[in-house]
């Protein structure tokens, strides 16, 4: 696959300074044979810069430019990076001559060809120095103008490694420092006994030769007095490395700084001095000492950077006191292209966030801002979470089809939805089936790094998603559900009424969780404030029972209670318009099926019995009218009673009737009433019984005498919807006047 516009870019960018165009004609002809050499690969010497690192960068590639591949979707290979930089030092070195050039293109590409991995395709490795992975930046080796030359040798006589340390200055001296006994069977291969002297052991003798180099300069400058014997005992680590480099050791000697300027730095503004670019910025008066110590090593080692201090476009005081994050940000390729067009403003790299970064290294973002389709503060403000989520490939498709917008999934803050969605756990078009009606969640204590079985939480998600259609779980219940996937429960079921196919609803923590949600359903309806669900619905008691039959949820206080507003609705009793008003005949029939099929019979009507009880006082609340106080009173003092019996009867798992007989004493204190206002018509054998309408008891009263009466009656008739009462006998039907 070609390589793509930014991709060209990004080379020329890493590479641009390494082609340094001769300023004099005669100079023209010894740098177009180095450059043939390059080509060639004929270099040898790495003091011969800058032809040495483009020789690298040209047949390493992988180690010296950095993350390219990840600039396309596309695979590239090697061979189409290395075509490029011919390409592009053919383009440069046509700018100074006309001349014909001694090498064929085409030649040497054949050539390029019978290498190995020409074909390979474009991996970035490890660089050999150590340099961010994200720095789009070539390493030469720093060892230009050393005072001294180490080299790790293995002492087959003795078997032991051992460095031998060259210094040159002041005065020659050899020296071989013993590092490590070694055994024979420590070392597999040589592969292996390589990769440990250079990275174990290669350390450890670099810092014996700096301690003996610098110690040599040291007693130098006191013998020639630029510095005094105390000065040279108090000398930080830092320094010692300093005084290692000829440039810095002969602007000491020479006076030329003075030596407090080094005396104390640190092992950080160490490796700025020390690097090859800022010495060749100190050298071109480019940047003052002072900026040589603050500026960052892979800032200043950084092409795009180095060329622009070079050319005077930026302060170095720009890339003063940078932390790692700012960083990584200034070095990451996509930023140094907006930078180097103009799109993005140093300042708002440097302030810029991790997951900012993260999402202009991918190159459908880097698209969008370049194009100006996204701002800047979208990029600024991003979290870490949300950057995960719009790096999922599922969510970058749906953008790039216009199927959602960048607003709409900024606008989830839920971290649990945006967890599930960057994790591929929930998709996008899901999080639309659950409603965030139930208010706001606190994740304070949200720990997302625990781990967790991820097909187990996906097939909770699914079960979650089915109940969720159907309003029974919200949002809040999503973190029941990962605590339950991070420490899956012990199957159990919760009520002895749940039969509910979904195994989801026999964890008792999410079960508690549905019921508590149908419950804020029902007060929502019994306040005549229902809850607004997720495609428009405005909910209602009929949604509620469709949506627990469904699911095959029957737990008796929910059922009992839902009951009750109904039976209370039909005879006015309550002040919600629940739906439009039912026939009793209905109400019995739904409720003899329930006792027979779902539910104990004793444990229901009490349950019922307890709920019309409550209700009623509700009602005589709302209604709160003088006359009535006596009545809400004597049943308000039942109900609590009754209450406390029932907390303390649940231990003993006795007097399941309670509520039943709490509520036979409600009405015999309603018939007594009743008594007082009608004594013989009381006396007097029953009538026959005829079903009353509703509209008798919604008519105004009109008299104290009525208000009270009237409420009594309807206890009484109340009464006789709950079998038992007054010790008749049981059956699983309402009576009906």
């Amino acid at each position: 696959m070609p390589l793509t516009k930014q991709q060209k870019e990004f080379i020329e960018i890493s590479i641009d300074h390494l082609i340094d165009l001769p300023k004099e004609l005669k100079s023209t002809e010894l740098f177009i044979k180095k450059m043939h050499s390059v080509f060639k690969q004929e270099i040898k010497d790495q003091d011969d810069e800058p032809f040495h690192s483009l020789q690298e960068c040209l047949f390493s590639p992988t180690q010296y430019i950095q993350q390219i591949e990840k600039q396309s979707h596309a695979p590239i290979t090697i061979g189409e990076v290395q075509t490029h930089i011919l390409d592009f030092s053919i383009k440069k070195i046509k700018k100074v001559t006309n001349e014909k050039l001694p090498w064929s293109r085409a030649e040497l590409l054949k050539n390029w060809k019978t290498h190995a991995d020409f074909e390979e395709k474009f991996i970035s490795k490890p660089s050999h120095s150590s340099h961010d992975l994200f720095a789009p930046s070539f390493s030469p080796p720093p060892q230009v103008d050393r005072l001294f030359s180490k080299r790790l040798i293995l002492n087959e006589e003795f078997q032991i490694f051992q460095a031998t340390v060259d210094v040159k200055v002041p005065r020659p001296e050899l020296k071989t420092f013993n590092l490590e006994e070694i055994d024979e069977e420590d070392f597999e291969t040589n592969e292996e006994q390589m990769a440990y002297l250079k990275e174990e052991l290669s350390p450890v003798a670099e810092m014996k030769a700096i301690n003996l180099t610098a110690k040599k300069a040291l007693s130098y400058l006191v013998e020639e007095k630029v510095i005094l014997a105390k000065e040279a005992e108090d000398v930080s680590q830092g320094a010692k490395k300093v005084l290692t480099y000829g440039y810095y050791f002969n602007l000491i000697k020479d006076k030329k700084i003075p030596f407090s300027d080094i005396q104390h730095i640190t092992q950080v503004e160490a490796n700025s001095l020390c690097s090859f670019a800022t010495i060749d910025l100190l050298q071109s008066k480019k940047i003052n000492f002072f900026a040589a110590k603050k500026v960052n090593k892979k800032i200043i080692e950084n092409s795009f950077y180095f060329r622009k201090l070079m050319e005077g476009q930026i302060e170095v005081n720009e890339l003063f006191d940078l932390n790692d994050d700012q960083v990584k940000n200034l070095v990451s390729p996509n930023i140094i292209h907006l930078l180097e067009q103009k799109k993005i403003l140093m300042k708002d790299v440097k302030g810029m966030s991790t997951p900012g970064r993260l999402l202009l290294e991918n190159i459908f973002y880097y698209e969008l801002f370049k194009k100006g389709e996204i701002p800047f503060n979208f990029i600024k403000t991003l979290s870490k979470l949300s950057s995960l989520v719009f790096l999922n490939v599922e969510i970058i498709k749906l953008l790039g089809s216009q199927k959602a917008d960048y607003k709409s999934i900024l606008a989830i803050k839920n971290p649990l939805l945006l967890f599930f969605i960057a994790e591929d756990i929930l998709k996008y078009d899901e999080v639309k089936l659950i409603s965030s009606s139930l208010g706001l969640i606190n994740f304070s204590n949200l720990d997302l790094s625990r781990s967790f079985n991820k097909s187990f939480l996906r097939k909770l998600i699914e079960e979650f998603l089915i109940l969720a259609a159907d309003d029974l779980l919200f949002e809040k219940d999503l973190l029941i559900l990962f605590d339950t996937a991070v420490k899956p429960l012990r199957f159990e079921l919760k009520d002895e009424g749940t039969t509910s196919p979904s195994f989801l609803c026999r964890y008792p923590a999410i079960l508690e969780g549905l019921i508590q949600n149908v419950y804020s359903r029902i007060y929502s309806l019994v306040e005549s404030k229902p809850m607004h669900l997720h495609k428009d619905k405005v909910d209602n008691l009929n949604n509620i029972i469709s949506n627990l039959q469904k699911h095959h949820l029957y737990m008796i206080d929910i059922w009992s209670y839902i009951v009750s507003l109904r039976v209370l609705n039909f005879y006015h009793f309550t002040q919600s318009k629940l739906e439009v008003l039912e026939d009793i005949n209905i109400i019995t029939r739904s409720i003899n099926e329930l006792v027979g099929a779902h539910f104990p019979p004793d444990q229901f009507y009490s349950s019922l019995a307890k709920h019309l009880l409550k209700g009623i006082i509700s009602h005589l609340e709302k209604v709160n009218q003088p006359e009535l106080k006596s009545l809400h009173d004597k049943l308000e003092q039942e109900f609590n009673a009754t209450l406390a019996l029932e907390l303390k009867s649940r231990a003993t798992r006795s007097n399941l009737d309670i509520w039943i007989k709490s509520f036979s004493s409600v009405v015999e204190y309603a018939k007594n009433t009743l008594h007082s206002y009608q004594p013989k018509e009381m006396d007097q054998p029953p009538a026959k019984r005829q079903k009353i309408s509703p509209r008798l008891f919604a008519s105004k009263t009109h008299s104290v005498n009525e208000d009270l009466k009237k409420q009594c009656e309807i206890l009484c008739l109340l009464a006789r919807q709950i079998p038992n009462l007054e010790n008749e006998p049981k059956r699983n039907r309402l009576l009906i006047m």
